[in-house]
């Protein structure tokens, strides 16, 4: 990684670790043909959270998320990308073809950390909502059957 090569061969010099992050903003933010980094972004960490991408393990599912927030944090538009995880979250939730909830919250705690609570509170509300809207959807599941008919 490129972060090792400044720490092996410059001793994590200020002014080298300074040059990185700028290179990487620079290209980060560029234009890809039609599509953002932000929507590249984006779509990647949909694929990984589904179910029918990748068979990844709940480790591996965790290093590639910190990758992600790790090139997330040179973003400029991270107002882009959080619309179209919106979104796609959204369907993955709707749609139940989410992997994994823990590994939903961890992306969700990592962009919290980077990012602060009110990044990420339209995130854990629907997250939240679903899981409310599923206990309620079980009590009242429960309810129907011990009810007495006539």
């Amino acid at each position: 990684s490129y972060k090792k090569v400044v720490a092996d061969c410059f001793a994590n010099d200020s002014l080298f670790q300074k040059a990185l992050k700028e290179a990487f903003e620079t290209f980060i933010n560029r234009d890809i043909g039609k599509f953002s980094f932000a929507a590249l972004l984006s779509t990647f960490c949909d694929r990984l959270l589904k179910k029918s991408g990748d068979k990844l393990s709940d480790d591996q599912i965790e290093q590639q998320l910190n990758r992600v927030v790790e090139l997330f944090s040179f973003l400029q538009d991270k107002d882009l990308f959080a619309d179209i995880y919106r979104t796609q979250l959204a369907k993955r939730m709707l749609y139940e073809t989410s992997a994994s909830d823990d590994a939903e919250r961890s992306m969700i705690a990592k962009l919290k950390l980077k990012c602060g609570a009110q990044f990420t509170s339209k995130l854990e509300g629907m997250v939240n909502d679903l899981r409310n809207a599923s206990e309620e959807q079980r009590n009242f599941a429960v309810t129907v059957r011990t009810y007495p008919t006539r």
